[in-house]
């Protein structure tokens, strides 16, 4: 992950290793990540992304943007998404595979009709047009970010743009280029039907919540996880008061970084 910003500029790379089992954790330090948050167990995209978040604001980030982890999106393009929210023109950027149909030609045609239904959907609800509402490749201010009220566990993106926009933050689409590979192809032909059941399912739960707040329901966290942190992010961050209350272990790979616990 390559990030092209100005000198003037701070940013963090934080990787949620969702429950992998694997040299997740160990490759992303290596490989220049800041922090990696590794939960115990599979908890699901949504909870990952509450994870992100929530881990970004406590190390004081003042925007966010999130991105897969596979490569589909161009890195470089991050400038593009947060270069609204520093002008105080928007507070949510979505990065959109649809904005620019020139640019959407090489989207599998099952994603492009789940999104064309879910964007029809959302934009009727939040009454502005949306183009892209499952992209994961989006930006959002610190303001936006802290009352976030994500619900579910598989889908998050259409959520958290109800949630934003219900709460009267701006929003604003800009193009980005995303290529596919044909195993995240296979992929989402064989989650079309469960994803996109979940992704219905999910918005009329959050209508009801912001209707009847239920926000009761959102933002579960799990209880325990581990905390990698690279030499350099130690180095200039302090730990965040919150996750002193209990026990926390930061450690990276030999060399590279340190060990901390309560």
């Amino acid at each position: 992950l390559k990030l092209n910003l100005s000198d003037e500029e701070e940013s963090l790379i934080l990787v949620v290793n969702d429950g992998s089992t694997d040299r997740t954790s160990e490759v992303a330090i290596k490989s220049g990540a800041d922090i990696v948050v590794n939960h115990h167990q599979n908890l699901g995209v949504a909870q990952a992304y509450r994870t992100a978040i929530r881990t970004a604001l406590a190390f004081g980030a003042d925007i966010i943007c999130t991105i897969d982890g596979d490569g589909q999106f161009d890195s470089n393009q991050i400038q593009d998404l947060i270069k609204p929210i520093k002008a105080g023109k928007a507070d949510l950027v979505i990065g959109s595979r649809f904005i620019d149909s020139k640019l959407s030609k090489n989207i599998p045609l099952i994603n492009r009709i789940s999104n064309k239904l879910t964007a029809m959907l959302i934009s009727l609800i939040i009454r502005r047009r949306i183009h892209d509402t499952e992209t994961g490749f989006r930006a959002i201010s610190r303001n936006a970010a802290a009352g976030l009220k994500l619900l579910g566990k598989v889908s998050f993106s259409n959520d958290m743009i109800i949630d934003v926009s219900k709460r009267n933050y701006r929003i604003l689409e800009v193009p980005v280029t995303v290529k596919y590979f044909d195993e995240r192809i296979s992929r989402v032909i064989k989650g079309f039907l469960k994803y996109g059941f979940c992704s219905i399912c999910l918005i009329l739960l959050k209508i009801l919540s912001v209707r009847f707040s239920l926000n009761r329901l959102s933002n579960y966290y799990p209880e325990t996880e581990v905390i990698t942190i690279s030499r350099k992010a130690i180095a200039k961050l302090p730990i965040p008061s919150e996750y002193s209350s209990r026990t926390l272990f930061v450690k990276s790979p030999q060399s590279e970084a340190a060990e901390v616990s309560e």
